[in-house]
């Protein structure tokens, strides 16, 4: 439980201090994006998609197994959302939506659907909030 708590208050930390880094560049419509996410360190970047899987179970999210593969370790999540924000066009993208884009190369999903994926999550992205 500790453990946890340790966990989400780090995560609370390196969400605060992402927005003293400039709040409208590394956020997109409130949530966390990839032009913070590169300069993460490994840390952070495990605590963070930490952070989603462990919200989005406290949460009973529905189409969890959708967002979050588990086929993969959390390593292997944070290795494939290094390669999606590699690409400069794709770091508007909110993380937790960059999650769909884990779970299709999870899936095996040609290159084709990978970039299929990649436009509409950037499209949703330079949308602005509904």
């Amino acid at each position: 439980m500790k453990t946890t708590l340790l966990k989400k208050t780090i995560l609370l930390a390196v969400f605060c201090l992402s927005s003293a880094m400039g709040e409208d560049l590394i956020f997109t419509r409130g949530m966390f994006n990839g032009r913070g996410w590169i300069n993460l360190d490994p840390v952070g970047k495990t605590l963070i998609v930490t952070g989603l899987v462990d919200g989005m179970i406290i949460g009973e999210a529905k189409y969890i197994s959708d967002l979050v593969p588990g086929s993969m370790t959390v390593t292997e999540t944070v290795g494939v959302l290094d390669q999606f924000y590699a690409q400069p066009a794709n770091r508007p993208v909110p993380i937790g939506c960059a999650l769909r884009w884990v779970t299709s190369v999870a899936r095996g999903d040609t290159p084709a659907q990978l970039e299929r994926t990649a436009a509409l999550l950037r499209k949703d992205a330079s949308e602005p909030s509904k």
